[in-house]
This record gives C-alpha cells, structure tokens and sequence, in this order.
C-alpha cells in the first residue's frame, strides 16, 4: 500500500517543481533589463558627454532594478564610428547610443563614411539634452569679443586655428555658420573628442576652440578657459554675463543635442519598456538637478516625439549643406 501511494506523491512533487521552472522562466523573460546596458559614447573619454552619460548612469541606479549603465568609448571618425557601432549592436535593448546632432544628421548628409546609418537605421528612445556651443579661447587670450576675433581674421584670413571634434561633427556646424556670417575663413583643427578640445587650447596649439558648454565650468572659474561666445539663442544661468553671438552681432545658434537610441530591429515591446525607464530616470529631480549644474539643459522627448523633433533639426542641416555646399565641411581649411 505504501509502494501504492508513493507514486502519486512524487507526481505530485514533480508538477510542483516544474510548474515553479515554468513560473520561473515566465518572470525571468518579463524582466528587463535583464542584464547590464551598455552605452556606446562616440567620442574619447573626457569631454562633455562624458559628463553627460555619466550622470545618466548614475541616476539610472535605483531605475533598472540592480543592473548598471556602462559607458563604452567608440571615437574616431567625427562620431562616426561609435555611430556606426551602434546601429549594428544586438537588438536586444541592451546596448544603447548616444547620439549626437553632427554624426547622426551631417555626416550621412556629407556622405562620410560610406553612408552605414542614417537617422532611419534606429529606434527613439529619449532625448537626453540640449547643450549650447561655446566659442572657446586660452584664458590669457587678446580677444574677447567676436568683433575682436572677426577684425583680427580678416587681417589674417585662414590663420587663426580653431578646435574641433572632426569633420562632420556637431561642433562644426556653429564654426561654418560663423565663418559664412562674419565673411570670415579660420583653420580647422580636428580632434576625437572635448577633452583633447579642451587641452590644445589651454596648451596654446591652437587659438580658439568650439565645445559644448558641459564640463567647462571648472574652466571658466579657474581662469584656465575664456568664453567668447555662445552659441545660442539667449544666455544661460550657468555663465550669465557670457553674450550669445546673436547679442554680438552674429546669428549663430545651432545647438548640441543628445538622444538615446537602439537599432531599429530592436522589438517594439524592448522599446516601449526602455522609454518607459528612461522617462523615470530623466524626471528625478538629481538627475536635473546633476545635469544643470555640469552645463547641459535636460530635455525630456520620448519616442516619436523625441523624433520629431530630430527630423525638423535634420532638415535645419540639410538646408545649411545645400546652402554652403558638401565641401565646404569636407575640406574646410
């Protein structure tokens, strides 16, 4: 008899343990992340987005329920390389781009990089900030107007060198409106990333330089840096008394905007789970707090919206190449 009983006790022993495997495996699927999401930066380590991603994944800690955001350096190419790594990662929600306004709309726009991704090749996430241009000079520069920059070049056209983040990055696209503005031509000095921006400038390789205004303020109050200019369409609480080209003189203000994006295969139920996380971690109030303080303006679009919004700044670009012409962005010195 007890031979007898047995048998249906360990039946009912196994369809507890499996109905707990398949219970099990239901959570584990539904749970995302599922592991650590790693963030592709398209520039080397130590400029503005930099600061920018880092605070991203630091408010994103108490969000992702234990899992990290891990920030991976791609430079080279002006942003596209990290660009183009991006567009080809697993589509799984688990590696991300930040992208930025040059690689993603100027370069496929210049035809840099045999065209591998265009703002089409991805999936919108968020976008994550605005941050104004700043025309940079050394601390103990002779300038301190663009007036004084724009007389002094037309004296020496092509002479004075300003630093950038490569052909076909955001930062070039406030230099070309300056020079077509001011009827002015300067030298174009590229380099992979704001730090090294940054560096040649204090150095004095170079005279001026071209940066998005996170991660400078340290700069400014150290003397090291000197704003000349911004790059926008009014000043910021973060250097009030700093006048935007406007104010001088000069209608200049195309922006630095940074967005989240997976590639587009990635699943739409991934994505909605994504945007879903990120429009938490983007509203914490650290987190804007953090970001306003390091120089860059928080400006949560999710979704179409964010692009939306993308779509219209892209057809700002196509309208400032068609004007100025391919080449004068591929062979600007």
């Amino acid at each position: 008899m007890r031979r007898i009983l047995a048998i249906p006790m360990v039946l009912a022993v196994a369809v507890l343990l499996l109905a707990g495997t398949v219970a099990g495996c239901g959570s584990s699927k539904s749970q995302f992340p599922a592991k650590d999401i790693t963030l592709i930066i398209p520039w080397a380590a130590g400029g503005g987005s930099t600061t920018e991603s880092q605070i991203l994944a630091d408010g994103a800690k108490k969000y992702l329920d234990n899992k990290s955001i891990i920030l991976e350096f791609k430079p080279g190419g002006g942003g596209s390389i990290g660009h183009a790594e991006g567009s080809r990662a697993p589509a799984d929600g688990h590696t991300m781009l930040l992208a930025q306004t040059g690689p993603l709309l100027l370069q496929p726009r210049l035809r840099l990089g045999a065209a591998a991704y265009d703002i089409n090749s991805f999936k919108f996430i968020a976008q994550t900030s605005v941050r104004p241009f700043v025309l940079l000079a050394k601390g103990d520069s002779k300038w301190n107007s663009l007036e004084d920059i724009v007389e002094d070049a037309r004296q020496r056209p092509g002479e004075i060198t300003v630093a950038y983040t490569g052909i076909g990055s955001g930062s070039e696209l406030p230099i070309m409106q300056l020079m077509e503005a001011a009827g002015i031509k300067l030298k174009l000095v590229p380099f992979t990333g704001g730090a090294d921006v940054r560096a040649n400038i204090i150095g004095g390789h170079v005279d001026l330089g071209v940066h998005g205004l996170a991660g400078l303020i340290q700069y400014f109050q150290s003397g090291d840096l000197k704003p000349i200019a911004l790059f926008n369409e009014e000043r910021v609480p973060q250097i009030p008394d700093v006048r935007t080209a406007k104010e001088q003189g000069y209608d200049v203000t195309m922006p630095l905007m940074e967005v989240l994006l997976v590639p587009k295969a990635t699943p739409d139920a991934t994505v909605e789970k994504l945007r879903a996380k990120f429009d938490e971690i983007m509203k914490d109030p650290d987190y804007i707090a953090a970001m306003k303080k390091a120089g860059a303006f928080p400006t949560l679009l999710v979704g179409d919206e964010a692009r939306k919004n993308w779509e219209a700044y892209d057809q700002q670009v196509k309208a400032m190449v068609d004007k100025l012409g391919i080449e004068a962005f591929t062979k600007p010195e």
